[in-house]
């Protein structure tokens, strides 16, 4: 439930319910790339782009400690689009 009422909140630019419901999911699971992936996407959509790129490092670390892996390839492809190109721009939108 908290995973659709962040994407509902994100879809309709309510970034700071969105927010919250990702960081409810992301207290649950600290483990989820998917919850990780849904606070990046809500913070790159509020326009907190070096927020976004934290979240990926948070993210990278707790995969690290707790499994001893790397974030997958579908979270690793959407920190690059939120890094952007070589100009510094994004190169996503929040669908």
């Amino acid at each position: 439930m908290l995973e659709q009422l962040t994407d509902h909140h994100t879809r309709g630019r309510e970034y700071a319910a969105a927010e919250r419901y990702a960081a409810r999911l992301l207290a649950i699971t600290p483990w989820s790339e998917e919850g990780h992936r849904r606070m990046m996407l809500v913070l790159a959509a509020s326009g907190r782009r070096s927020e976004a790129l934290k979240q990926f490092e948070k993210c990278r670390q707790v995969l690290a400690e707790e499994f001893g892996v790397e974030p997958g390839a579908e979270t690793q492809a959407l920190w690059q689009r939120i890094r952007g190109d070589a100009s510094g721009r994004p190169t996503w939108s929040a669908g």
